[in-house]
């Protein structure tokens, strides 16, 4: 149960981490437009999509929910 805690703080840190840092990816690809850079914003948003889902269906699976995407 102690690991659960760590994880669920450590999810809930990074998610809001990423939520305050998404706005600066827009200003960098005002400042530096590249079709370089647009995909790796693309691979940026797609990974914590990718990510969210994940965490989605870890803290479903201890509130006796579960989704299947």
């Amino acid at each position: 149960m102690v690991n659960k805690s760590d994880n669920d703080l450590k999810i809930s840190s990074f998610l809001s981490e990423v939520q305050k840092l998404f706005p600066q990816l827009d200003t960098l690809m005002e400042v530096y437009p590249s079709t370089t850079l647009e995909k790796c914003v693309a691979s940026v948003y797609k990974e914590v999509i990718v990510f969210a889902r994940v965490a989605s269906e870890y803290f479903t699976r201890f509130s006796g929910q579960y989704f299947v995407y």
